[in-house]
C-alpha cells in the first residue's frame, strides 16, 4: 500500500500441491485450457486506496514453475463472474437486468434503452467500463421488448431483449 516499498499485506497464500494442475518429472509449460486454473482474490480491503502495487512471489523448493496469465480486476467481489464471448451481453428479468461487458480496454460506455415504439427510456453513461456487470432494476418499465443500444468508443452494439415481470 506504499507503492511497493514494502509488501506486508499477504492477500493470497497457497502451496504448490494445491495449485498444481498436473504432475510431471520433466520440464513442462501449460498448453491446454484444462492446464490452467482460475483463482479468485478478494481485494475489497484495498478498494479506494491509492499507490497500490501487487507482487506475485513464488518460493520454489522442488524446481516447480509458476505461470500467471490473464489477470483481471472486477468492480465487485463476485468470485465467479459471468464470462461472455461478445463485447457485451444483456440478460435477466425486469427487476434484475444485468449488462455484462468484456472490453479490451477501460472506456466510458453510453447505454440507451428504447421501448418497442422507439421512445427513449434511459440514457446513461457508464464510466471506466472494462469487464464488469452492471445491475438495473427496471420495475417502472412495463413488460415488453426493449432495445439496448451500447456505444463503446466508435463501436455501437444493439440487443433486443424481452423484459417481463
Amino acid at each position: 500500500e506504499d507503492c511497493g516499498i514494502t509488501f506486508n499485506n499477504v492477500l493470497y497464500d497457497k502451496t504448490g500441491s494445491t495449485l498444481s494442475t498436473t504432475t510431471t518429472s520433466v520440464s513442462w509449460v501449460p498448453s491446454e485450457e484444462n492446464q490452467w486454473r482460475k483463482e479468485y482474490i478478494d481485494l475489497t480491503s484495498l478498494a479506494g486506496k491509492s499507490n497500490l502495487r501487487f507482487a506475485f512471489v513464488a518460493t520454489e523448493y522442488n524446481g516447480n514453475n509458476l505461470y500467471v496469465d490473464n489477470i483481471e480486476f472486477f468492480i465487485d467481489n463476485n468470485p465467479d463472474p459471468v464470462f461472455i464471448e461478445d463485447t457485451f451481453s444483456v440478460y435477466g428479468v425486469i427487476d434484475d437486468v444485468r449488462l455484462t461487458f468484456n472490453l479490451k480496454e477501460r472506456q466510458p460506455v453510453t447505454l440507451q434503452i428504447y421501448n418497442s415504439i422507439g421512445q427513449a427510456m434511459l440514457n446513461n453513461t457508464l464510466p471506466e467500463t472494462l469487464n464488469q456487470t452492471y445491475y438495473f432494476d427496471l420495475q417502472e418499465f412495463s413488460s415488453g421488448i426493449y432495445i439496448f443500444k451500447v456505444t463503446m468508443g466508435n463501436e455501437v452494439g444493439v440487443a433486443r431483449v424481452y423484459l417481463g415481470k
